[in-house]
């Protein structure tokens, strides 16, 4: 997996542009549900958050595709990055005023993800143009890596400044490091072509039917769709609820939520590391697996609840949701490798801008029902619901990727 970064500059590069980029993201994400409920007291406003926050890459990201399949994928990724730095400068002025609302700081997360909606068609479109076909493993392995190292080092970095710095210092880091990332993506050396102009281009609405169509016939494409539907809809009570979580059931703070995600992007890290190894002796079996570690940690949860002692419960937590993430890691890796595997280069934007779309709206629409719910239902009805989902989902998959069946993956 490492061993990519030693041959191929443009690797590097990006590597590199996205270290530094997901960095301050990952300062942002920690800070971003945790200030949203610190500001209004409410399960359902966090939820809402994070449906807010998702909500462009369902409606505007597969619009843009077929833009910026035309485009140059190396300039679109640059702009981007620098425009999102503008953007995040809104959070700085407006906390250094001290008139920072809850309602603002969605409205420019949602602004800066729709911005982002553009860069991810990019970002994928650009991997055949840096990576031969048996190096897709590798890159998709090394970049789970590398957003599991930024992941940690940010969420570590976000809880210190949570509790020594303004909201300012947080979002101007970010800001920093969206300029930083664009200015080194202009480092890349590929060679690239803008065909908006041409006069026997496809037309918008033609290039977008068209990776429908080839979205819908490809039946690997469809099976993965599913596949990240589920994952999404098991994943959605925890990230979408994570500070009540965390404040309400588990009766922790800004640490014990720093704690819970640096385990976590422990567990991002090693699964990372050790997708190969386990995709080579188990194959598809991982995926019901991943499926069923949901199950497990929302009832590890809830048993937890039950305890008094903090220090027992972030001890026994955090090493199940390294374990739980180790496994679940596996099925985003194996979902990104096969994607890239199974389409054609040309279909690369339109097809991965659809099929984030399709397969990501579960989560918005998952985190708006669990804002409308949650306070009627409670946390509790929710963990249990989704542990039975998990069961059923995993219970299904086994039945579909058995020697006597055939799934499309």
């Amino acid at each position: 997996m490492l061993e990519i970064l030693k041959y191929n500059r443009n690797v590097r590069v990006i590597s590199a542009a996205n270290f530094i980029n997901r960095l301050g993201d990952s300062v942002e994400t920690i800070a971003y549900t945790y200030i949203l409920y610190l500001l209004t007291g409410s399960s359902a406003v966090s939820a809402l958050g994070l449906c807010i926050n998702l909500l462009p890459s369902v409606i505007i990201q597969p619009l843009v595709s077929p833009f910026v399949e035309r485009c140059s994928k190396k300039r679109i990724m640059v702009w981007t990055d620098y425009i999102r730095g503008l953007l995040t400068l809104i959070i700085v002025f407006e906390s250094c005023k001290g008139s920072i609302s809850y309602s603002l700081l969605m409205f420019v997360n949602f602004l800066s993800s729709s911005v982002e909606c553009i860069r991810i068609p990019a970002g994928m479109s650009i991997v055949p143009q840096i990576c031969r076909a048996q190096e897709y493993d590798s890159q998709a392995s090394l970049s789970s890596l590398i957003s599991s190292v930024t992941m940690i080092c940010g969420t570590l970095l976000g809880s210190v400044l949570l509790g020594v710095a303004d909201i300012s210092v947080i979002y101007m880091l970010d800001c920093v490091s969206f300029v930083l990332s664009g200015s080194i993506l202009m480092a890349l050396q590929i060679k690239e072509t803008e065909v908006i102009d041409q006069k026997n281009d496809e037309k918008y609405f033609q290039s977008l039917i068209g990776g429908l169509k080839y979205l819908k016939t490809n039946k690997v494409l469809v099976g993965l769709v599913i596949l990240c539907a589920v994952n999404n809809i098991l994943d959605a009570p925890f990230s979408a609820l994570q500070a009540p979580i965390i404040n309400g059931i588990l009766g922790g703070g800004v640490g014990f939520l720093s704690i819970i995600s640096v385990s976590g992007t422990i567990g991002m890290i090693v699964g990372s590391l050790l997708y190969e190894i386990f995709y080579k002796k188990f194959g598809k079996k991982i995926l019901y697996i991943s499926i069923l570690s949901y199950a497990f940690l929302y009832l590890s949860i809830i048993m937890l609840a039950e305890l008094d002692n903090e220090t027992v419960i972030i001890a026994v937590f955090s090493f199940i949701n390294i374990f739980c993430v180790i496994i679940q890691v596996w099925l985003s890796i194996f979902i990104n490798s096969n994607f890239i595997k199974n389409v054609t280069p040309e279909y690369i934007g339109r097809s991965s801008a659809i099929f984030g779309a399709v397969a990501s709206a579960t989560m918005p629409i998952c985190s708006f029902i669990l804002a409308m719910v949650v306070d009627v239902t409670g946390i509790y009805a929710i963990l249990k619901t989704a542990i039975s989902a998990a069961v059923i989902a995993a219970v299904i998959l086994f039945a579909k990727i058995s020697p006597h069946t055939s799934l499309h993956l």
